[in-house]
């Protein structure tokens, strides 16, 4: 996806710069330059996964619930 997102960035990154050289004017240059922006910004993505990690510590006669949304605790049992 990383490699997607440079290349589709570098291709518009050329057509913004053929746009400015045939026609410029405001409009073609704020393009080339978030175009610019963009491809920049595609490298300095960070590479990390979206793994979600959870950690808990309970104590003695203490209940741990982990959840990734919402968490009903009238449905709690202790065993």
């Amino acid at each position: 996806m990383r490699r997607l997102i440079q290349v589709v960035s570098f291709l518009s990154l050329v057509v913004c710069v053929i746009w400015a050289v045939m026609k410029p004017g405001y409009d073609s240059f704020a393009a080339t330059v978030a175009a610019v922006v963009v491809l920049l910004s595609s490298f300095l993505l960070s590479k990390k996964s979206n793994d979600a990690a959870q950690s808990q510590k309970v104590e003695a006669g203490g209940v741990g619930i982990q959840a990734g949304g919402d968490v009903k605790m009238n449905k709690t049992r202790i065993k």
